[in-house]
Order: structure tokens, then sequence, then C-alpha cells
């Protein structure tokens, strides 16, 4: 055997001859086979699955960042409107002022 393996990996051409046969191994089953079907559906289930909740997740994710960023703006433009009715308030405050002073 070891001559073999030593042969085939001179030249390549008897590789497959060194390799042990399986001749005692015995074919699974119908019960066996029930069940590495089973297993196999089920795993493929719990995949999918997980691919799913990560879907979700990253939706909602992308949702709540897109609603924040609507909220900051919609705050901003407030804030802006405020400040320039300060702005326009102010001026008419000082003239009152200076109207009552006369």
């Amino acid at each position: 055997m070891r001559i073999l393996q030593q042969q085939g990996e001179r030249d390549g051409s008897q590789r497959h001859l060194a390799r042990p046969t399986t001749t005692n191994k015995k074919l699974p089953d119908s019960s066996t086979i029930k069940k590495m079907k089973k297993n196999k559906k089920k795993k493929e289930n719990k995949k999918n699955k997980r691919r799913r909740k990560t879907k979700k997740r990253r939706r909602r994710r992308t949702r709540r960042k897109k609603n924040k960023k609507g909220k900051e703006k919609k705050k901003n433009k407030r804030r802006k409107k405020e400040e320039e009715e300060q702005e326009e308030e102010e001026p008419e405050k000082e003239q009152n002022k200076k109207n009552k002073k006369k």
C-alpha cells in the first residue's frame, strides 16, 4: 500500500489504487434515510427562519432611521420658523417701546 502511494506521488498515475476500498460499509435503511431527510428539512427551515428574522430586523432598522431623519427635519423647520417669527417680532417690540416713551 505504502509503495503504491509513493509511486503515485511520483507520477500521479496510480494514486487511485492507493486509496483503501470500503466494501464492508452498509447502506442506510429506510428509517435512517427518513431521519436524515427530516433533519435536512429542519436545518433548511431554521436557516430560512433566521434569514427572515434578519431581513425583518434590517427593514425595521432602516425604517426607524428614516423616521428619525424625518422627525429631525421637521424639528429643524419648526425651529427656523420660530426664529424667523421672533426676529420679526423683535423690531416691532422696539418700535412699541419707542412709541410708548414718546
